[in-house]
Formats: structure tokens, sequence, C-alpha cells
């Protein structure tokens, strides 16, 4: 201060004195200087974010869509493909020629050896003009009762041999037996027969079946043994097995 005296009492003040030694008045001491901070530089504004990743998504969304693309057309191409895809035209089924290996005429043979035709062919010259059994009804016991069942084949002069198969349809449940098959006997020049005996009590039976079998169909049918023709299935005979 230029004049260190108190303004109140004109007492003489120390350089520092805060007070008046001699009346205690307090001294008025000026305002400290404000210091402001060095100003400091400028804070830079944030650099732009690089663009590096926005063309990187850019990139693979092109990619996916090319690729997505791709998978249409090729399904395109397939279903395509598809619709106008021509149908294989069905070859017909050949016959069978593998005649019966047997060692007699009349033998029982084993399916696999039965010609796999269910249905008449149809010829300009039937082979086989009239087959015929002598009765509808047969039994396996022959208290009184016929046992036996003969089938008799008109054919053409030409014909040497003739097969028959034959299997068993119970009328209660449709239950089948496998096919069996059989030569028949040529017993003239245009004529085979053949004669099945169910006489299991006797033992006199020539075809065998599963047992506890109720009534049932016994149906059959005559070809020949090349397989090139074939009669229908006969289905009116009815046949009572016993209980084995």
């Amino acid at each position: 201060m230029a004049d260190n005296f108190c303004e109140q009492c004109g007492a003489q003040l120390a350089p520092d004195a805060r007070f008046c030694e001699v009346c205690g008045k307090a001294i008025d001491t000026p305002p400290s200087p404000v210091v402001h901070p060095p100003d400091l530089p400028p804070t830079p504004q944030q650099a732009p974010q690089s663009t590096h990743r926005s063309k990187t998504c850019l990139y693979v969304a092109i990619g996916a869509a090319a690729l997505v693309a791709c998978v249409a057309l090729i399904v395109a191409i397939l279903m395509l493909g598809k619709w106008f895809k021509q149908p294989k035209e069905p070859t017909p089924d050949s016959f069978s020629t593998v005649p019966f290996q047997t060692e007699a005429t009349g033998s029982i043979q084993d399916e696999g050896f039965l010609p796999a035709i269910d249905t008449p062919t149809p010829v300009p010259s039937e082979p086989i003009q009239a087959v015929r059994t002598d009765r509808d009804v047969f039994y396996c016991i022959s208290f009184d009762r016929p046992v036996t069942l003969t089938v008799t084949v008109d054919a053409d002069p030409d014909i040497t041999d003739l097969s028959l198969r034959w299997r068993l349809n119970t009328k209660k449940d449709g239950q089948l037996t496998d096919w069996e098959g059989v030569f028949l006997e040529k017993i003239s020049p245009t004529q085979f027969s053949y004669t099945f005996n169910a006489d299991t009590w006797e033992g006199t039976n020539n075809f065998y079946y599963p047992p506890l079998l109720s009534e049932s169909w016994f149906e059959f049918q005559v070809f020949l043994p090349d397989g090139t023709f074939q009669t229908e299935i006969f289905t009116h005979v009815t046949f009572f097995p016993c209980a084995q």
C-alpha cells in the first residue's frame, strides 16, 4: 500500500499489518489478483470415422445377394428339369421260361418253379379248350365223403405237357397257402388229368397244407410249363381240411 496509516486513528501501520495496533481497525487489503490459467491449446475435433467398415459391410451384402441369386437359379433349373422330364416307358415283363424240374409226372413242385402269372393270356389259338372237375366239394376224411378231386383238361393235340398249380383260401379270413405245382398226366391225344387225394387219415394224400385251416376254397390254375399260356384261377371247389 502507498500509505501505511490507519484511516481511523492515523497511526502508522506495519507493511503487512492486517489491523491497526492502536485502534484495532481492520485494514482493508486489496483483492488478490485473479490468476487465470494459461490458455490451453484448442481441443482438436474428433477425426471423422473411417469408411472402411461401411465399405466392408457393403461388399458382404453384395456377396450374400449374389450367393442367394445363384442358389435360386440352381433350384429353378432343377425344378424345370423335373417338370419337363419325360416318363420312362414301362418295359413289359417277360414270361418265365423255366420249366418244372421233376423226377416223375405229377410230383408236387416248389413255388419257385411256378410262372408268376395270375391272369389268362389271350392268344389267337388257345392251346387249352376246357377245364373240368368231377366234383365241387371234397374232404380230408373218407367217412362216406369224397376225399379226391380230379381235374380234366381238353387241350390242343400239339400240346405235350401241361402243369397245374393250386392253393387253399380260407373262407373265414382269406388266409392263403403257398402255391404248389404238379404236372398233369396225358391220358389221350387231347386230354390231360390229375387226381388230388386229401385222405390224410389213411395216409394216401398227395398234397399238404398247414394245420388248423378251416373250410377253404381249393383254387387252381392250368398253364403251359414254359409260362406262355395260362387259364384263369378257378375258385369254385370247396375243401374241408382236417386239424392236423
